[in-house]
């Protein structure tokens, strides 16, 4: 048995920004000999029936449990309990005779533990008769949309699902033709275009969003255009440009992670690691997952001779991240530091 992430639909198209971790933790459930599976945790596994003209319960623990009790409610009233110690060599397996005529969502089956507190319970509802969704409609076309809103809506929607018929340009265009000061279709298109490797070109719709933007607030609400516009002009290697929007665009809460991680890189481009150490604290002070920050943080510290505090980091992110590549590679620069050191 498995049980994974909730999504509305398997898969599941979620937007990731830069650097976000998403996580969640899998469960794969080894059972054997209780038969359907009516409900289960991760320590327990539990089967219950009433079809065969008698009561039958069964338990199958993936580790092992003392002093559990299995109580059997029948129209609230407790009709069979048993205690039990079990694990993963031993089921519990109980068979009790069944009132006359009876009906499963009379029972609640519940398991407790020896403080009395509920590790699971089961109880039998019938199946609900959902109505059929409505089938996907195709979007209207950009030029019958009603709105720049519906526009941005459409082309996000479009760039989201990976649509293979549609493309989300026609609708950015559309909302840029009716307006061309439009922020979010022209952060949208810019990033359409960056992806694509159009630098020069995603630069102008990015630079109009921000021109909108800053209009009458120099410190804007939103500050992923300024973000976009910084990896745009440091693909270009305009650096000092790129520094700019990257500082400018730490002021919003949103880009802080990712906008100081940048400025980061960029500082130990220019050797500046005093900085680039600060930037990065900076970074992971907001978006601790990011493991691509914290080999930075390392690469700073050796590079500022801190060997000792470098190698305390390596140990952090590796307790965070096993898998975390950049940060071996650091620890085997550290280790040939300090051997040199002592030869």
């Amino acid at each position: 048995m498995m049980t994974g992430v909730f999504t509305d639909n398997q898969p599941d198209f979620s937007w990731l920004m830069p650097y976000e971790e998403k996580s969640f933790t899998q469960y794969f459930l080894p059972y054997r000999e209780i038969g359907i599976v009516k409900n289960a945790s991760k320590d327990l596994l539990l089967h219950f029936s009433t079809d065969t003209g008698k009561g039958v319960v069964k338990l199958f623990a993936t580790s092992s449990q003392k002093k559990l009790r299995l109580n059997i409610h029948y129209k609230k009233k407790i009709l069979h309990t048993a205690a039990m110690d079990i694990d993963p060599q031993t089921i519990f397996s109980s068979e009790f005779k069944l009132p006359v005529e009876v009906k499963d969502e009379d029972f609640l089956v519940v398991v407790l533990n020896a403080d009395q507190k509920e590790l699971l319970r089961y109880q039998f509802t019938e199946s609900e008769d959902r109505p059929i969704p409505e089938p996907a409609k195709a979007p209207s076309k950009p030029t019958e949309s009603k709105s720049n809103e519906e526009l941005f809506l459409i082309g996000l929607h479009l760039e989201q699902y990976r649509h293979a018929t549609f493309s989300p340009v026609d609708y950015y265009n559309e909302a840029l033709r009716r307006d061309k000061t439009d922020i979010r279709n022209n952060n949208a298109l810019g990033v359409w275009y960056l992806r694509r490797g159009q630098f020069k070109k995603s630069e102008i719709y990015f630079r109009q969003a921000i021109q909108t933007l800053t209009e009458r607030n120099a410190n804007p609400y939103d500050g992923e255009p300024l973000y976009n516009l910084g990896i745009c002009l440091h693909l270009q290697q305009r650096n000092k440009e790129a520094y700019d929007a990257f500082f400018k665009a730490t002021w919003s809460s949103a880009c802080q992670a990712s906008s100081f991680f940048e400025l980061a890189k960029l500082d130990m481009l220019n050797k500046d690691y005093g900085k680039a150490l600060y930037h990065i604290q900076q970074s992971l002070d907001r978006n601790a997952g990011n493991s691509k920050a914290m080999a930075v943080k390392i690469f700073s510290l050796r590079k500022m001779g801190l060997i000792g505090q470098a190698m305390k980091v390596c140990e952090d992110a590796l307790q965070r991240d096993g898998f975390n590549l950049a940060v071996y590679l650091e620890l085997n620069r550290l280790y040939r530091l300090i051997d040199e050191k002592e030869k």
